[in-house]
């Protein structure tokens, strides 16, 4: 393991201590929690503590979220893309991630950094390995970062 994974994972741990956080859902397995962007809805916090659907499920379900939640995923223009050309995620377009007029914006690097995550792995991984085989991953290493 790298030291930065280690470090990422005893942080996640300390702040679970410290501030006594628990999640009201269960980590799950499934393509419907991939997000437009790549990530997997189903491993984030909001999602867990039962304050967000996923940005695919407020859509489907009109399921209810935080106002932040929501504030977010209406501004996405990853999301408005992927649903104007009717992509399910950004691994099923030919455009490479580095020259995506959508993901070079400030509030999308801003997301990136703010949740510790790399878009154009997740992106790679779905290209290569398919949206059920990304979803039983990031179950995985959720499930295993706790």
């Amino acid at each position: 393991m790298r030291k930065n994974e280690k470090k990422k994972q005893m942080m996640k741990r300390i702040i679970r201590q410290l501030t006594g956080y628990r999640f009201t859902r269960p980590v799950i397995s499934s393509t419907e929690l991939i997000g437009y962007c790549g990530l997997y809805c189903g491993a984030c916090r909001n999602y867990l503590k039962g304050r967000c659907p996923g940005c695919k499920r407020i859509e489907k379900d009109g399921k209810q979220a935080s106002r932040l939640c929501r504030k977010a995923i209406e501004r996405c223009a990853i999301r408005r893309c992927s649903s104007n050309t009717g992509y399910t995620t950004c691994a099923q377009c030919g455009i490479n991630i580095e020259r995506c007029p959508y993901r070079n914006t400030l509030a999308s690097k801003l997301q990136t950094w703010l949740h510790g995550s790399n878009h154009h792995a997740c992106i790679s991984y779905i290209r290569e390995k398919g949206e059920v085989a990304f979803a039983e991953h990031m179950c995985w290493e959720e499930k295993k970062s706790k």
